[in-house]
């Protein structure tokens, strides 16, 4: 069997995968790649928009964070028009910087930082919870995948689910870091898909299951994911 190098929480809605993920992220003094989900959802706790933010951010807020109550002003298709106006304004922003004199210059980290504003971010949206999802899959195969390629020895996925199933650049993307050598942590959907069922059905990846209400399971989870960070060779000496 093929060393697992990639690990991935599983569970029922709400049992707290990302807040155990954060928790892990916070004892990791590394340099994170990878991506996490923030949300606004309506008042009775359902999802009305979801967009993607840079892993770190998971680390550095906590899952609780990434996660706001729409106003009553709240309008998903103002949010969207916003956002791609945004990334259409840093676009134009980073043709200027890329046709500055040669005395123009910015830090690698900062130049990392702009490139990923030119992206759109908000990948699925609905004006209310009795509507089906909109889903803008160009933003997993552009933002994501500029998001999973940045240069780290652990990337985190948070979360894998039905709304890439259309993004297949993203898909090879994701196949590609779990055939690397790169520590892949994150969260997955309890549900199947084709492209959850073929991660599902990799042997070089170490699946837990969260249960509700059991302290227990999820201490000895957060433990042994710990634990298998602290033994790899990649990592181990930044813990």
């Amino acid at each position: 069997m093929t060393k697992a190098n990639n690990y991935l929480i599983t569970g029922a809605k709400g049992v707290g995968k990302s807040t155990l993920l954060a928790r892990l992220l916070q004892e990791i003094d590394c340099k994170l790649a990878g991506f996490a989900a923030a949300r606004v959802n309506a008042a009775n706790g359902r999802p009305l928009l979801f967009e993607l933010r840079q892993s770190a951010e998971l680390k550095e807020k906590g899952a609780a964070a990434l996660k706001s109550t729409a106003g009553e002003d709240f309008s998903a298709a103002h949010r969207v028009e916003a956002d791609r106006a945004e990334a259409k304004r840093c676009q134009e922003t980073l043709e200027i910087f890329n046709g500055a004199p040669e005395t123009f210059s910015l830090s690698a980290g900062a130049d990392d930082s702009l490139k990923l504003l030119r992206y759109k971010k908000i990948f699925a949206f609905r004006e209310n919870t009795a509507e089906k999802f909109k889903v803008q899959a160009d933003v997993f195969d552009n933002l994501g995948v500029e998001l999973l390629r940045q240069k780290a020895e652990i990337v985190v996925v948070d979360e894998l689910g039905r709304f890439e199933l259309e993004a297949d650049q993203f898909q090879k993307e994701v196949f590609s870091l779990l055939d690397s050598e790169k520590i892949v942590i994150g969260v997955i959907k309890a549900e199947s898909n084709p492209f959850l069922d073929e991660i599902l059905g990799r042997d070089d990846l170490i699946l837990y299951h969260l249960e509700e209400y059991n302290q227990e399971q999820r201490a000895k989870i957060y433990n042994k994911l710990l634990e298998n960070l602290k033994n790899s060779k990649y990592i181990g000496e930044w813990i």
